[in-house]
């Protein structure tokens, strides 16, 4: 189980938001595109995701966003890579539960989303926190649906 002091969840939230490994400058082919957006900011991130079988192949994106939007997707997108919908949607209800009600979790499956455990306390960063998640979450919903 990771452990991340005050200082160290900062620092790995201002390297996710400056130099995100998982972003996309455009929709690479083959990839399901969704475009998130919030009214309350001006958070706009575009989400890429290629599925198959009831399977995560790949998650990028692009867009502007906060650094809370920006690492959050950046972080999830390398946490849903080669997961199931179903193993991707315990992983979106924990992160869920941990920024919208401040439950225990399970920290094992969490790993670096953890880094957002105190954004239950800034109601505002909320929306910001889960946009990202709540995109991938229609998605593998939706491709469920369809089977």
């Amino acid at each position: 189980m990771k452990q991340y002091t005050e200082q160290e969840m900062r620092k790995i939230i201002v390297e996710r938001y400056s130099k995100p490994q998982n972003f996309s400058e455009q929709k690479p082919n083959l990839y399901i595109e969704a475009k998130l957006k919030l009214d309350t900011c001006s958070d706009q991130l575009n989400l890429f995701i290629k599925t198959a079988n009831n399977l995560i192949i790949d998650v990028k994106f692009n867009g502007t966003g906060c650094a809370i939007a920006t690492a959050s997707a950046d972080i999830l997108c390398e946490m849903m890579k080669n997961q199931s919908f179903e193993k991707a949607g315990e992983l979106l209800n924990e992160y869920t539960h941990l920024i919208e009600h401040d439950q225990e979790v399970d920290t094992n499956l969490l790993n670096d989303l953890i880094v957002f455990q105190n954004v239950h306390k800034q109601r505002a960063r909320k929306k910001c926190a889960t946009l990202f998640s709540n995109g991938i979450f229609a998605i593998i919903k939706g491709e469920n649906n369809e089977k």
